[in-house]
């Protein structure tokens, strides 16, 4: 549409390609000194966890931090000037600049230069990449497989001690989930991180700018309207709670040892409600998380945060039984790399989907309400009786749909 000459297309057709080659390669770097510092300790799980949350923090705060604490007049002299965005942005990523230039410029001039830059960068770093693999990543792999042999030697009294607790089954059940997620880095990383990781986001944003985005959101919020700004406040609670892989791959995290869930003296009702309790705590941590980032970063009341809070933990009851339903269906369990379970399960991305059809559905419940005269407390208590009721009902018939997909599940 802007009429470029034909040998724009080869230029731009390169730096598409190159384009992701340095940040993949810094990335690839630093995962593979984390994989290489872990293995100095027997407490490789921790160390995979604590360099992952480290990495992803300094991505953050690097993706975050680029516009700053800059004030609205200066960040509108970078977008009003001709190349104010690419100055900008080449701040923390330099590349771009060069990629950007290559384009305008073409061969002609400095764009020789500029293309030695942005392709020999690209190559420099990969070959660095290579070259760092071949000292780093074998070593870090054979020792991420390796496990430490430990015996403990137990007494009687605490073999007693062990074989006297007796639990009910749906808190075993938790407790087995929970030890499951935390002893795998994986599974951690991406079923609760969320809960955090979407608040904090939101807190930082709002707290680099000089309260500008602050304002800008809170007038989004139908001008202040108590009704609107408690249901954009239950829909943020439930996107941190609900919206992670937690409750969707509730049952391909065990994988193939799932023929244990089948052979326990436990109903499958019980066992789906243990584990839906699991499921659901995640889902209370991030409404939680999403009550004290709303309250002390966009500057809600609690007169708006309890009850958006009351409909997302309502919301969260159904929105987590339908995900376990989900997974129930069609549970991935012939894997070998825990990622498989969580990070490539197709019942995670059918989840989300589902869910997202399901707050559309309330949403339009709301409106339809709205325009049969229901607003303020009325409507929200309305809509919470009806969530309920959807909720208690989705608990009952996971619990049926547990009792037959268990015995038909085969592995």
């Amino acid at each position: 549409m802007a009429g470029k000459s034909i040998g724009y297309w080869p230029l731009a057709a390169l730096v598409f390609l190159l384009l992701p080659v340095i940040p993949l390669a810094l990335a690839g770097l630093l995962v593979m000194a984390m994989m290489r510092l872990v293995n100095v300790s027997r407490k490789k799980d921790f160390l995979i966890l604590a360099g992952s949350l480290t990495l992803l923090g300094v991505t953050l705060f690097l993706q975050l931090g680029l516009v700053g604490n800059r004030s609205p007049e200066e960040l509108m002299k970078f977008f009003t000037a001709p190349d104010g965005l690419v100055r900008l942005l080449g701040e923390k990523f330099p590349p771009c600049i060069w990629a950007s230039r290559l384009l305008a410029n073409g061969l002609d001039g400095p764009g020789w230069i500029y293309l030695l830059l942005f392709a020999g960068g690209s190559v420099g770093v990969l070959l660095l990449l290579l070259l760092a693999a071949e000292k780093l990543f074998y070593r870090g792999l054979i020792g991420l497989s390796e496990m430490a042999a430990r015996r403990k030697k137990l007494s009687k009294d605490v073999m007693a001690r062990g074989f006297s607790v007796v639990q009910k089954a749906q808190w075993a059940i938790l407790l087995r989930e929970w030890r499951l997620m935390n002893r795998t880095p994986i599974f951690l990383l991406n079923g609760i991180l969320s809960v955090v990781l979407v608040p904090g986001m939101l807190f930082f944003m709002l707290r680099t700018d000089n309260g500008a985005m602050t304002a800008g959101i809170l007038k989004l919020l139908a001008s202040r309207q108590r009704t609107a700004e408690i249901l954009f406040a239950a829909v943020f609670f439930v996107v941190c709670g609900c919206l992670n892989g937690t409750a969707s791959s509730t049952f391909s995290r065990e994988g193939r040892n799932f023929w244990i869930s089948k052979v326990i003296p436990v109903a499958p009702g019980r066992q789906a409600a243990g584990k839906f309790l699991h499921s659901y705590l995640v889902a209370v941590l991030g409404t939680l998380g999403g009550s004290l980032a709303a309250r002390f970063a966009l500057g809600l009341g609690w007169g708006s945060i309890v009850p958006a809070a009351l409909l997302a933990l309502a919301g969260g009851v159904l929105l987590t039984a339908v995900n376990m339903a989900v997974d129930l269906a069609r549970p991935l369990l012939d894997w070998t790399n825990p990622m498989r379970a969580i990070k490539q399960n197709l019942n995670v991305v059918l989840a989300m989907a589902l869910d997202a059809g399901i707050l559309f559905a309330f949403y339009h419940l709301a409106m339809l309400l709205r325009r049969g005269g229901l607003d303020g407390a009325p409507l929200i208590a309305a809509l919470l009786a009806v969530i309920a009721g959807a909720a208690l009902a989705s608990l009952y018939l996971l619990a049926r749909f547990a009792a037959r997909r268990y015995a038909a599940i085969e592995l």
